[in-house]
């Protein structure tokens, strides 16, 4: 249904209010909708967490998501760039599945294996 346009996906612009016919966004744009589904995780995690860990740091950090060179998933269950700074994104499917990984890689950074 999404690829042949029956369900319409908004992303990169923050929801603001509802309107009678759908939603405005913070760009001005409007979206007409029936029914709105919002996913959480609509900021991305280097911005919700530039207020806790300042701009010096979350600016020492790599790209979060998307793909790498490899084809694997930038920044998340792995090094972020910051010694001791791992980001571990995802629902609680994807966190059960990389975790154990995640786990492995600081017991081998604390050893010195890495």
């Amino acid at each position: 249904m999404i690829a042949d346009r029956r369900i319409k996906v908004k992303s990169g612009v923050a929801p603001q209010t509802f309107t009678e016919s759908g939603l405005t966004f913070t760009d001005g744009s409007e979206l007409s909708a029936d029914a709105v589904i919002m996913a959480t995780g609509y900021v991305h995690i280097k911005e919700a967490n530039r207020a806790l860990l300042g701009d010096d740091l979350i600016d020492q950090t790599g790209e979060v998501y998307g793909l790498d060179n490899e084809g694997e998933i930038r920044g998340s269950y792995r090094p972020a760039g910051h010694p001791g700074l791992w980001y571990a994104t995802g629902d609680f499917f994807v966190s059960r599945f990389h975790s154990k990984a995640l786990a492995l890689q600081i017991k081998a950074k604390q050893l010195g294996m890495m």
